[in-house]
């Protein structure tokens, strides 16, 4: 294990107990706590930047969108909050307690409740969309996971064990598909098929447009962990103590990794490695290929599924702290559930309904390579003929996202801008990348991405 991987960079003192799943926008981490306070944090020094007191705990992770931070409390009352200054924008008040993290799409917030309703709030100003009960008559099944949105569909389980899709301008279900356990276990979609796990101890998945259950893997316990997936790979965790990675395709197992207590986090992936937490407060780093461990850390409380931002891990724990734990290398968590939103994000989430390849993440991708080769974005003081390890598949994969479809959200003209910035501000016209082009070409092939978009745009 190097030196930094697994060392605190600082922690966060809450009022309550307990502190809530994170959420990074911009310089600042939101979470809540057990004492109902949702704090703003400084992502660099881990200082207050404001707090906002509601009426009863906060357990959701909240969810940043138009500048606002939207967060659930068990007083019942959904919060909008001015995201630079915690000052109150906007409440509703909400049928059943609120445990379950809010997620956006397209300007509304999706929110399941203890009490048994989804809803579809309007973020702008508060407004509802609509609401749908889940269950029959006077009885109300609790929703017991995090909506997570795709298209126009919202999928979310509830406490009697079915997976719900509804259409998400009206509310309207599509489908519903039964389980033999309550789905605490937040779904997450790629590819047309949406997986989600069962108390039965069973993962799931199935087709995403019909229901049509396509195949299940049994664990060797209850499943509250959410799954996640990246690279065609599905991580999920047990109570029986196992982390799984399966072939999201056939369901079959690739690897099994054990830890010492039963798993009730969800898994991230951040660059090779995958990283979960077991409920007697350790935090694994496991090899995303092969399943090995690489390290680990004991913070000997609770702690919730932790998110991965610029090389920094940030949990909250049963011990009223937020940590903030560097992991090394300059990733960011890239799997399904945080890209989509669900139970917390960083600011690299994306819509579900489009395709993205964001501004912060063309420059975090510049960057660590950057930082690969010993050098700084801008930097002046190297050498003008020292080779610059530009990693050319960025562009690749970018003039890929463009040419794919019509309907999918483009690299922005900002983003190849900056791209373009930041490499002429680079020392010396010898430089090179990975590739043996100069940094001009490097910038002309940009250039030409740039009007490839602005081509397919028209």
């Amino acid at each position: 294990m190097e030196d930094s991987q697994g060392s605190i960079a600082w922690r966060f003192t809450s009022e309550g107990e307990s502190v809530s799943l994170p959420t990074i926008a911009g310089d600042s981490v939101y979470v809540g706590d057990s004492a109902g306070y949702l704090y703003a944090i400084g992502i660099q020094s881990g200082t207050e930047e404001w707090r906002f007191e509601t009426g009863g705990p906060v357990n959701s992770a909240p969810v940043v969108a138009d500048g606002l931070v939207c967060v659930g409390s068990n007083d019942r009352t959904l919060y909008a909050l001015d995201q630079k200054t915690g000052e109150t924008q906007w409440t509703v008040g909400i049928i059943g307690d609120i445990n379950n993290s809010p997620t956006v799409s397209d300007g509304v917030l999706y929110l399941g409740t203890e009490g048994g309703h989804l809803y579809a709030i309007d973020v702008t100003d508060g407004e509802e969309v609509w609401r749908v009960s889940v269950g029959s008559g006077f009885s109300q099944n609790p929703v017991s996971s995090a909506p997570t949105i795709v298209g126009d569909v919202v999928y979310f389980g509830d406490s009697s064990g079915s997976l719900h899709a509804v259409n998400k301008e009206t509310g309207d279900e599509y489908w519903r598909l039964r389980t033999n356990g309550a789905i605490r276990s937040t779904p997450t979609v790629v590819d047309g098929v949406v997986y989600f796990g069962s108390t039965d101890g069973t993962l799931y998945a199935a087709d995403a447009t019909s229901g049509e259950h396509l195949w299940e893997f049994r664990t060797d316990g209850r499943i509250t962990s959410s799954p996640t997936i990246a690279d065609e790979t599905i991580y999920v965790g047990s109570h029986g103590g196992t982390l799984y990675a399966l072939d999201a395709e056939t369901g079959e197992k690739q690897w099994r990794h054990r830890v010492s207590d039963r798993i009730e986090t969800s898994p991230t992936v951040a660059g090779d490695t995958v990283y979960i937490g077991n409920s007697k407060g350790r935090l694994y780093a496991v090899n995303a290929t092969e399943g090995t461990r690489d390290w680990h850390l004991d913070i000997s409380e609770q702690i919730t599924s932790p998110l991965i931002s610029g090389g920094v891990a940030y949990l909250g724990s049963g011990a009223r702290t937020l940590y903030a734990i560097e992991v090394g290398e300059n990733d960011s968590s890239r799997d399904s559930r945080v890209l989509l939103g669900s139970m917390g994000h960083h600011d690299q989430h994306v819509d579900s309904d489009e395709t993205t390849i964001t501004d912060e993440q063309v420059r975090a991708d510049i960057k660590r390579e950057l930082e690969k080769a010993d050098m700084e974005i801008g930097g002046t003081e190297e050498a003008s003929t020292r080779k610059l390890k530009i990693n050319t598949e960025i562009l690749d994969d970018a003039k890929r996202e463009i040419t794919e479809t019509a309907n999918e959200k483009r690299t922005t003209s900002s983003s190849v801008d900056d791209a373009v910035s930041q490499l002429q501000n680079m020392q010396g016209g010898e430089s090179e990348t990975a590739s043996g082009d100069s940094v001009d070409a490097q910038a002309d092939a940009l250039r030409e991405l740039k009007d490839q978009q602005q081509e397919s745009d028209e």
